[in-house]
C-alpha cells in the first residue's frame, strides 16, 4: 500500500476528507493528492502521523497495520466521547483524579450497574 493509499485509508477510518485533513494540517489544497507521485517532507509526514496518532514509519509502510480490533474499539470510544457530553465529563474527572479516587469511582459505577 502506498503512502497516499495509507493516508486515504486513515481518512476513511476516521471519517475525515483528504481536504479536511489538509486544512487541519495547514497544507494547501491538493497537497496530499500529490503524494501519489512524490514524497513529502518529514515535517508534513509528521503532521499527518500526529493527527492520526500513528508513526511516520507506519505511513511509509515500514510498520504493520495496527490491530483492526483495537482501532475499532478506540474509534467507538472516541465517537461516544464526542457525541455524549456526560461521557466527556466522566473522562475529564477520571483524568484529573488520583488512582485511589479513580478506583472508588469505578467501584461506585459498578455498584450502580448492578442495581439497574
Amino acid at each position: 500500500m502506498s503512502l497516499y493509499e495509507r493516508v486515504k485509508s486513515l481518512c476513511r477510518e476516521y471519517e475525515i476528507t483528504i481536504a479536511g485533513l489538509e486544512r487541519t494540517c495547514g497544507f494547501g489544497n491538493g497537497t496530499i493528492k500529490k503524494w501519489e507521485h512524490t514524497t513529502p517532507s518529514g515535517d508534513r509526514l509528521a503532521r499527518v502521523a500526529d493527527h492520526f496518532h500513528v508513526t511516520v514509519d507506519f505511513l511509509l509502510g515500514r510498520e504493520p497495520i495496527p490491530s483492526q480490533e483495537k482501532d475499532t474499539e478506540l474509534l467507538e470510544i472516541a465517537r461516544e466521547l464526542k457525541e455524549n457530553p456526560d461521557m466527556k465529563q466522566l473522562l475529564e474527572i477520571a483524568r484529573h483524579s488520583s488512582p485511589a479516587h479513580l478506583k472508588a469511582y469505578v467501584s461506585f459505577l459498578k455498584e450502580l450497574q448492578k442495581k439497574e
